[in-house]
């Protein structure tokens, strides 16, 4: 079984089919690309920041193809990536950094201001900003053209090595660091798959935020263990959505009711063409009579 590296075997198989659309930067990836990207980002990780198998890495940005390829790169290296809530107030962190110890804390320029407030509070070894700003800590574009594509020597992986941690919301208590593991995750593609029949170039609009587990385990993930392609937005807009369906010929799709009903109710809902998609998943609450 194949664990931590479905990228890179796709890459060298199939470089040309496309992997990711980042809609908030029109740009479009291939699979050799992101492999490529992902080396890269795993050269910065291992060699720059001296992570290794068993870091923890902290991310606060908004969903952006850097932050999938950060979670690849971990994953290559063997380390723990810890996706943190957006939404939550500065004295919130506090609790996550004691609690999952990281090495290295990733951010972009939205959340630069909350990592800088943070840096005096909490002890990471290494601040990096996504975007083209030193304010805080490093800037990884300043490096990015000077690292290699080429893959790293591979780490050995277990299925029960941890790969993800996600915080619970904390409605009982504090909120508890969910561990998935390299095994958990694969075979929660593997049965996704399987299980609900999806094909190889099944097209998907993500748009959970990468915090919580639906952005990654409902399709995101399975679609990239397929060969398949994720069209990332920011952030769930009815009318956005509506749009991509049609243009960018979208195959599967889920949501939760109230998404659901927002674009029911959205004027473009009756002039889109549907055809394309075939499955549609909801989740997170019952389907009222109206929507269903």
């Amino acid at each position: 079984m194949l664990y931590g590296d479905w990228i890179g075997r796709w890459g060298k198989s199939f470089p040309q089919a496309e992997a990711i659309v980042d809609i908030p930067r029109n740009r479009r990836y291939t699979y050799g690309q992101l492999s490529a990207d992902v080396n890269r980002l795993a050269h910065f990780l291992s060699g720059e920041l001296k992570i290794k198998k068993g870091d923890r890495v902290t991310v606060l940005a908004f969903n952006r193809a850097d932050y999938i390829t950060l979670f690849l790169a971990t994953s290559r290296l063997g380390a723990i990536l810890v996706p943190l809530n957006f939404r939550l107030a500065i004295d919130e962190f506090i609790y996550f950094f004691q609690d999952a110890s990281p090495k290295a804390f990733f951010f972009d320029r939205e959340h630069a201001q909350i990592a800088g407030e943070l840096k005096s509070r909490v002890k990471v070894d290494h601040y990096v900003c996504l975007d083209d700003d030193e304010s805080v800590g490093k800037s990884l574009p300043a490096f990015w053209d000077r690292l290699p594509a080429t893959p790293l020597a591979e780490v050995g992986l277990s299925p029960h090595d941890p790969q993800l941690i996600i915080y619970t919301s904390g409605t009982t208590g504090l909120p508890k660091g969910v561990v998935m593991t390299y095994g958990m995750i694969t075979w929660n593609a593997i049965n996704t798959n399987i299980g609900w029949g999806l094909n190889r170039g099944e097209r998907t609009i993500l748009h959970p935020a990468l915090f919580y587990t639906a952005g990654w385990n409902v399709f995101t993930l399975p679609l990239f263990h397929s060969l398949g392609t994720n069209i990332l937005i920011q952030r769930f807009e009815a009318d956005l959505v509506l749009d991509l369906i049609e243009k960018e010929r979208v195959t599967i799709f889920f949501a939760v009711p109230t998404m659901y009903q927002m674009m029911i109710e959205s004027p473009k809902f009756k002039t889109i063409d549907f055809s394309s998609i075939w499955f549609m998943v909801s989740g997170g609450a019952h389907l009222t009579e109206k929507i269903f």
